[in-house]
């Protein structure tokens, strides 16, 4: 440790790091999201006897991933040894990751169910402060092509930047909670309208504008190189 030119702190029992916290955020960058960053710090042994060095990390968590290497090592007294931690966001929660469509959700708040398809359970609920609609994916098994077929599905919607289909959010990619995360149509789908109102309350103007809305809506997805293939009154 005497030929490094680090500044190393004491610990208890005889042990030294370069640095009590290991700090993945730099002045200009954010912490990428479900990007694996690295972080290097040092530990020496100040101690007569050999001392071997194992790094016990945090389980049964589900936003993020991490690592160490080596996993275990040991020092002999006065050297030292230089670990590599390993940080992977699985989605942008409170912290400074950057922005991204991998909702953490625990600020998903759910408030009622408002219908159920064959592929999920829709709820209304609060995103950030904004009234959204909950997409819950049901039976969605743990394996490989599933999670590749709701990735392409994410970054199709992610997107989409038109007034005429509704915002998307982001979605959960937490496999025990994958969801869609959509602006909520707060006035409801088109059977909705059929199933409350009579024909005659319904006024041409506003027939003809969601005629032109709808055809708007599909001519972006068209111009994008997207066929919808499932367009109906009702949403699910």
């Amino acid at each position: 440790m005497k030929k490094l030119n680090i500044h190393f702190e004491t610990l208890q029992g005889g042990i030294c790091v370069s640095s009590k916290t290991v700090d993945f955020n730099s002045e200009n960058d954010e912490i990428p999201v479900n990007t694996e960053s690295r972080e290097v710090f040092c530990v020496g042994n100040l101690n007569e006897n050999v001392v071997k060095i194992q790094f016990t990390l945090m389980s049964n968590v589900d936003k993020f991933t991490l690592r160490v290497s080596p996993e275990l090592i040991s020092l002999k007294k006065g050297f030292a040894c230089e670990f590599s931690m390993y940080l992977t966001p699985l989605c942008t929660f409170v912290g400074v990751t950057e922005k991204s469509t991998r909702i953490d959700y625990d600020e998903l708040k759910e408030d009622k169910k408002l219908g159920e398809g064959s592929f999920g359970v829709v709820y209304k609920g609060t995103f950030r402060g904004n009234v959204v609609a909950i997409k819950k994916m049901k039976n969605f098994s743990n394996d490989d092509n599933s999670m590749e077929e709701f990735i392409n599905e994410v970054d199709m919607l992610n997107k989409f930047r038109s007034d005429f289909i509704v915002h998307f959010y982001g979605a959960v990619f937490i496999l025990s909670k994958v969801c869609l995360v959509t602006e909520f149509a707060q006035f409801g789908s088109l059977k909705d309208l059929m199933q409350h109102k009579k024909s005659e309350e319904v006024e041409t103007k506003i027939r003809i504008k969601m005629l032109v809305d709808s055809s708007k809506g599909i001519a972006y997805l068209h111009e994008n190189g997207i066929l919808h293939r499932d367009i109906k009154p009702v949403i699910s």
